[in-house]
């Protein structure tokens, strides 16, 4: 089956317009990843006795690992602690004072959904409800959380509104280019219809053919979208830890099933249309 110049033409705006749509959804998955990696990078410090015993220490790890709301439990030791707070402030209180001040820690990355005030609230009291006797103090930035997430929702709810926008508009662009390229040859289906030919054998053509634009159309649009992020890596490296190539992949498979279908759906529904519509309506 040849493609011609309005079949090219069709191919052409429907890759633009699902690249279009590519450009939005990776500007929401990748708001949605740094947002993910700023919560999951929040913590709650367990500041422990120096006294606690080694089993009861490890039963707090273990403890703390078996938890849903676990990402990771880290133990920091005071010699660690002591090397941390060198390398960030480059002051080293050893030489005033020979004894070490820094406690013992555990420091707990929750997972992402439980990054709340509320939740860290309760897993605060469980702690201390639990293994309060070898604690002496929970630090968890009450204020940073609450910001963190208070931004996030409205930047989650501004870039949600926009891109709703635009996925309407541009998916209502891509239908419509379809239905003008079926409808150029309104003429032909009537042609089809008074002859005899059957409804089915009508549209196997059409939508045969948009079938192969939509999946030119896809696959075009997916190659703008890949490409640009290779080349990218290549100059910036450290791209990938912005925007991940899983994503990135997700994105254009989705566009070529996209095309295949919105081209598919709208080549059906303009010719249904044209088999109803009345001879003299077409002119």
């Amino acid at each position: 089956m040849r493609l011609r110049i309005t079949d090219v033409a069709t191919v052409m705006g429907t890759a633009l317009a699902l690249w279009g749509v590519g450009l939005v959804l990776l500007l929401l998955g990748t708001a949605r990843f740094q947002a993910s990696y700023i919560r999951s990078s929040l913590s709650i410090d367990v500041h422990l006795k120096d006294e606690i015993p080694a089993d009861s220490l490890e039963a707090l790890l273990k403890y703390l690992r078996q938890q849903d709301w676990t990402r990771e439990a880290k133990f920091i030791s005071k010699d660690q602690a002591k090397e941390d707070y060198l390398k960030m402030t480059g002051d080293d209180f050893s030489e005033i004072i020979e004894i070490n001040p820094l406690p013992q820690s555990v420091r707990i990355f929750l997972k992402e959904n439980y990054v709340d005030n509320a939740k860290m609230a309760l897993i605060e009291k469980e702690l201390e409800k639990k293994f309060g006797g070898y604690i002496l103090e929970i630090i968890r930035k009450r204020e940073l959380v609450q910001a963190i997430n208070r931004n996030i929702y409205r930047l989650s709810l501004a870039l949600g509104g926009f891109a709703l926008v635009q996925l309407l508009v541009m998916l209502t662009l891509l239908s419509n280019s379809i239905r003008l390229a079926v409808y150029a040859r309104r003429l032909t289906i009537k042609t089809m219809q008074l002859v005899g030919a059957h409804p089915a054998f009508i549209r196997r053509p059409f939508l045969s053919r948009a079938l192969i634009t939509g999946l030119i159309s896809g696959l075009l649009a997916a190659m703008a979208l890949v490409l640009p992020a290779l080349q990218a890596e290549s100059l910036f490296p450290d791209v990938w830890a912005v925007v991940p190539p899983a994503m990135i992949a997700a994105i254009g498979g989705l566009l070529i099933v996209l095309g295949v279908l919105v081209n598919t759906l709208a080549a059906w529904q303009i010719v249904n249309r044209l088999l109803k519509t009345e001879m003299g309506s077409l002119y």
